[in-house]
Order: C-alpha cells, then structure tokens, then sequence
C-alpha cells in the first residue's frame, strides 16, 4: 500500500480570486488515480491537463535514480520522459511543452532540458534557471563547486547561444523590465555567519535593489510580481513577502506572518498573478522543529488569508501547484487512501 497521495484542489473559473480568499471553500467530489506513486517534481501545464511527478527508484548499488513521468489529468495515463540524480525546477510553456533542470547520471552535470511533444533536448549545463518574459531567452545558473558560496550567473538565447556573464548568485528569477532576482550569499559580520540576500540586477550586470535577508524568489507568472522567503532566520521562520517590479521604491510588502508554531513554507502562484498558495507547517513543539501536520493556505496580493484543507493532526498537505484548473499537491499521513485523489473546490 502506498502511503501518499497526490490531490488536485479545483477552484470554479468564474469565481473571482478576492471572493474566494474572503469566503468558505466546499469540497463538491473526489476523483482517484491510480498507479501514481510520487516523491516530489510536481508542476503542471497551465490548464492542468497535464501534470509530472518524480518516483525514486533504489538501485541494486543502493543508489537513488529519479524518474520523471508525465501524466493526463483527465485519463490518469502517464509516460516515462527522464532518469536522473535530481529533476525539478519546472516551467510550462504550453501542452507537451516544458523545460526542467536535472543533474544526469553520466556525467554528474546539472543541465536544462527542453521537452516538447515527445522531444527531449539540453539547452544549457547549468541548474537553476528563468525564462526572460518574452520567451527568448534564458537566465541560469552555472555548475559550480560547493566551496563556492555564489555560482556564476548567465544569461543566452532561449536555444543557449550567446551566453554571457551576468553576476554571482543563485535561485534567479526574471521579472518585467528586464530586472533579475536573485538570492546571494553574504558575510554578516556582526553575527559571524553567511545569511541568504535577495538581490536585483539588470541586465548589465549591476546591482539595481536590495530587498534584504530572504530566499527563493518566484516570479509571477506575469513577471511582475516576486515573491520570496522574507527574513533573516533565527528562532523564527521567515514570512512570505512580495515585492511589485513596477513599484520604483521595490518596497517589501509581508502578505503572511510567520508566528510561534505556525510558517509558511513552499509557495505557488496563481496562473491570474494575484494569489498564492503555500504550505502552513503547524509545531508541536517549536524548540525542536517538531512538524506534526501541514495545511494550504491561499492568499492575495492585500493579505486576505484562508485556508483550503482541514487541519488534521498527522496529515501532510504540501508542495502545492496553482494551476487553471486548480491546486495540486501531495497529501500523505492520516487515514489517506493510496495513490491520487482529485478534488473540486468551489465558492459558497
């Protein structure tokens, strides 16, 4: 019996984002998939007719190889697309029709793959990447050495020609106006250890913002907004901030809290640009880190908050994807019946 399993929240396309955040949710009837045993490299094509998982598979050297499938939502059929060490950092750019960062078992180099009704192709060695606005070009960052505290920073064409230094950094991000977040590693001398900045570049390389002690920024999938871990660690978690491209001040605007026992942690946009949902780990014991169940929770740009799963003791909701046709994510603990569930969710 497997003991995960993946779910799809539904949200009415009709309903307005504000109204949902403002009002109650109803869970209208379950779906189930079978034969989907995931781990984690959850994303999903805009519509959601379309979603990828990764299983890993333990080899007879004891050694974990991931596996990459491709899945119809509507039939539940998936296909085998890739094996690697690490797959993830996925973006679809239409229907049999996305790119994802993985480091290959031959050769032990990260690379970013292209994949496109059925064909797979690398676009460049390197990991972590952004795709500029328009489509066209690309912003990675490059194989590095783990003593290296930044890694080199490129950007090309989207077929990886023409690529060029841009800075140091990690986790790029790219924004309207051509501005690129990124998170960098700095020396805080007065508490004698390396804290993660979030930083903004253009193109030429300069350093145009600075939006303080944070990690991870996500693009909107409009580009103009960011969003990102906010805070510069310690007892408590950081918050889950947004900054606005178009804004000249770049002001940070903390849409959620992190409180004693309570923090947000992976985050996910709306396909509309003006929510998000993200995982709420609950502690029973805060001095140990002590997780025992994790909710979603959508919020919007003003910071209205609501909660979209029960909260359970035992059960794990998390690493959620928005997309058209709703929120999936992985469910495991509790009484969870084995393996997906899909879910509609709509307004009272």
């Amino acid at each position: 019996m497997r003991n995960l399993a993946l779910m799809v929240l539904c949200v009415a396309f009709l309903m307005s984002l504000v109204g949902l955040v403002s009002a109650e949710v109803e869970v209208l009837g379950v779906e189930s998939y079978s034969g989907i045993d995931a781990e984690w490299g959850f994303s999903a094509s805009r519509d959601g007719s379309q979603f990828t998982y990764v299983d890993r598979v333990l080899l007879r050297s004891r050694d974990v190889i991931c596996q990459l499938y491709l899945v119809e939502a509507r039939t539940g059929s998936k296909r085998h697309v890739y094996s690697a060490w690490h797959i993830g950092n996925f973006t679809w750019v239409g229907r049999d029709d996305f790119y994802f960062a993985a480091w290959d078992t031959v050769d032990l180099v990260d690379r970013v793959k292209h994949y496109k009704d059925g064909v797979l192709s690398t676009v460049v060695e390197g990991g972590q990447y952004s795709l500029s606005p328009d489509g066209k070009r690309i912003i990675y960052r490059a194989n590095y050495t783990y003593s290296e505290r930044n890694a080199r920073i490129y950007v090309a064409n989207i077929d990886g020609s023409e690529p060029r230094l841009l800075t140091l950094g990690h986790d790029p991000s790219w924004l309207r106006g051509d501005l690129i977040a990124l998170t960098c590693a700095e020396y805080d001398s007065v508490k004698n250890r390396w804290t993660g900045s979030v930083e903004l570049y253009d193109l030429k390389g300069y350093r145009v913002g600075t939006l303080g002690c944070g990690s991870v920024p996500q693009a909107s999938p409009d580009k103009r907004y960011l969003a990102f871990h906010y805070g510069c660690g310690g007892s408590i978690a950081p918050h889950l901030a947004v900054v606005d491209a178009e804004d000249s001040s770049l002001a940070v605007r903390v849409l959620v809290e992190t409180r004693a026992g309570w923090y947000p942690v992976d985050f996910s946009w709306a396909p509309t640009s003006d929510a998000l949902v993200f995982n709420a780990d609950s502690l029973s014991d805060v001095s140990e880190g002590e997780s025992c169940y994790t909710n979603l929770c959508v919020v919007d740009l003003e910071g209205n908050l609501v909660d979209v799963t029960p909260r359970v003791r035992g059960v794990f909701e998390f690493a959620p994807v928005w997309t058209e046709a709703g929120i999936l994510f992985r469910r495991g603990g509790g009484n969870i019946p084995p393996g997906q569930l899909k879910l509609q969710v709509v307004n009272k």
